[in-house]
Protein backbone atom coordinates (compact mmCIF):
# COMPACT_ATOMS: atom_id res chain seq x y z
CA UNK A 1 0.00 0.00 0.00
CA UNK A 2 1.45 3.68 -1.08
CA UNK A 3 1.52 6.26 1.43
CA UNK A 4 -1.29 7.97 -0.80
CA UNK A 5 -3.48 5.04 -0.86
CA UNK A 6 -3.43 4.46 3.40
CA UNK A 7 -4.14 8.61 3.42
CA UNK A 8 -7.43 8.15 1.08
CA UNK A 9 -8.40 5.32 3.39
CA UNK A 10 -7.67 6.68 6.34
CA UNK A 11 -10.03 10.09 5.12
CA UNK A 12 -12.71 7.82 3.94
CA UNK A 13 -12.44 6.38 7.57
CA UNK A 14 -12.82 9.39 9.20
CA UNK A 15 -15.34 10.40 7.50
CA UNK A 16 -17.73 7.48 8.24
CA UNK A 17 -16.43 8.10 11.93
CA UNK A 18 -17.77 11.58 11.74
CA UNK A 19 -21.11 10.34 9.92
CA UNK A 20 -21.41 8.24 12.66
CA UNK A 21 -20.70 10.29 15.69
CA UNK A 22 -22.99 12.90 13.94
CA UNK A 23 -26.08 10.40 13.40
CA UNK A 24 -25.64 9.71 16.87
CA UNK A 25 -26.14 13.28 17.96
CA UNK A 26 -29.19 13.60 16.04
CA UNK A 27 -30.89 10.43 16.94
CA UNK A 28 -30.68 11.71 20.73
CA UNK A 29 -31.53 14.74 20.36
CA UNK A 30 -34.30 14.07 18.38
CA UNK A 31 -35.45 10.86 20.54
CA UNK A 32 -35.48 14.16 23.47
CA UNK A 33 -37.65 16.66 21.42
CA UNK A 34 -34.35 19.10 21.42
CA UNK A 35 -34.35 20.21 18.07
CA UNK A 36 -33.33 23.82 18.40
CA UNK A 37 -30.57 22.50 20.01
CA UNK A 38 -30.08 20.02 16.87
CA UNK A 39 -30.45 23.03 14.58
CA UNK A 40 -27.47 25.06 16.75
CA UNK A 41 -25.53 21.75 16.95
CA UNK A 42 -25.19 22.01 13.40
CA UNK A 43 -24.83 25.80 12.84
CA UNK A 44 -22.28 25.75 15.54
CA UNK A 45 -19.16 23.61 16.11
CA UNK A 46 -18.33 24.71 19.59
CA UNK A 47 -21.27 23.91 20.87
CA UNK A 48 -22.13 20.71 18.47
CA UNK A 49 -18.40 19.50 20.56
CA UNK A 50 -20.21 20.53 24.15
CA UNK A 51 -22.82 18.16 23.15
CA UNK A 52 -20.46 15.32 21.73
CA UNK A 53 -18.62 15.72 25.44
CA UNK A 54 -22.14 15.72 27.38
CA UNK A 55 -23.40 12.18 25.44
CA UNK A 56 -19.60 10.54 25.32
CA UNK A 57 -20.06 10.86 21.58
CA UNK A 58 -16.25 10.17 20.25
CA UNK A 59 -14.82 10.13 17.18
CA UNK A 60 -12.31 7.76 16.75
CA UNK A 61 -10.03 7.64 13.64
CA UNK A 62 -8.95 4.31 12.67
CA UNK A 63 -5.05 3.98 11.36
CA UNK A 64 -5.10 1.44 8.34
CA UNK A 65 -1.06 1.37 9.40
CA UNK A 66 -1.23 1.42 13.05
CA UNK A 67 -0.21 -2.35 13.74
CA UNK A 68 0.28 -2.01 17.55
CA UNK A 69 -3.72 -1.43 18.67
CA UNK A 70 -2.88 2.56 18.54
CA UNK A 71 -5.53 4.55 17.70
CA UNK A 72 -6.10 8.61 17.47
CA UNK A 73 -8.88 10.19 19.05
CA UNK A 74 -10.43 13.60 18.73
CA UNK A 75 -12.67 14.81 20.99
Amino acid sequence: MTLLQRDRENIELGREEGSNQMASLIKILLSENRTDELNRALEEPDFRNRLFEEYDIFLRVKSSIIKNNSSIWIY
